[in-house]
């Protein structure tokens, strides 16, 4: 599908609205995920013909460039890190008057989560979206120059509390340069969570980022939302919000 870009996210005036379209698009996805069986899933490895998106894993030692990754060249790309069971890749999808002539690229580690939803999104025929399995730390270190990111959405990440675990996070001092140096300037790099403290670490560290302007948003600006953030709002969590833009050149 060929729309215009629009490049510049807003928030809702109501949130209210863009939360029972969420809701709607999660209660479709469980009835989806029902009906997709392990031989279907296999059988959509692989890109097809009609540009659906497809499963692949991240392989080690290749330079990922946007040909390699089936992106498209002259488009917006933005980068879902993580997305577990999809809501936030979902949502993205069901936005189209924010996301038209974008793409999407969305990396989960876990292979039954980005099994599933690759397969929904290769069912609607989301040509705008690609889907793979891997480590996106070892993407970003492979990430040819061509290979840039105009948002990067970070949900809720980190689920690791132990000092023996430190090495899992994906938002640490020896990463964080890793993700800047993949945002395009004027880019937006996002983070949410329910835990203050990751909050605050995150802070702390994207301050030093040259170029870095840090705001703290009420509300979710981006047309990217979490199944973990709808569960926390249900739940009457707070959430920390972090929305960090790099500076044009």
């Amino acid at each position: 599908m060929k729309h215009s870009i629009h490049p510049e996210p807003h928030a809702a005036q109501d949130g209210s609205a863009d939360r029972d379209v969420t809701n709607r698009v999660h209660a479709t996805d469980a009835e989806h995920a029902r009906q997709v069986d392990a031989s279907s899933v296999k059988a959509l490895r692989g890109r097809r013909p009609g540009g659906a998106p497809r499963l692949d894993a991240l392989a080690q030692h290749q330079k990922w460039t946007r040909e390699t990754l089936g992106l498209s060249d002259g488009r917006a790309c933005d980068l879902d890190v993580g997305f577990g069971r999809g809501g936030s890749l979902r949502y993205w999808v069901a936005q189209r008057a924010e996301t038209a002539g974008r793409e999407l690229l969305a990396i989960e580690i876990k292979h039954g989560c980005a099994a599933s939803v690759h397969a929904w999104a290769a069912a609607r025929q989301a040509d705008h979206v690609s889907v793979f399995q891997g480590d996106v730390l070892m993407l970003l270190r492979m990430r040819a120059v061509d290979l840039r990111f105009n948002r990067i959405f970070v949900h809720f990440p980190d689920p690791w509390w132990k000092a023996r675990h430190a090495k899992r996070k994906v938002l640490r001092s020896d990463t964080l340069p890793s993700f800047w140096d993949a945002l395009e300037p004027g880019g937006h790099l996002y983070l949410q969570t329910d835990v203050e403290d990751r909050a605050q670490s995150f802070i702390a560290l994207a301050g030093a980022l040259p170029g870095a302007h840090l705001t703290r948003p009420d509300r979710n600006p981006y047309p990217s939302v979490s199944n973990r953030e709808v569960r926390a709002e249900q739940d009457g969590l707070p959430i920390f919000r972090v929305d960090v833009a790099k500076a044009m050149l």
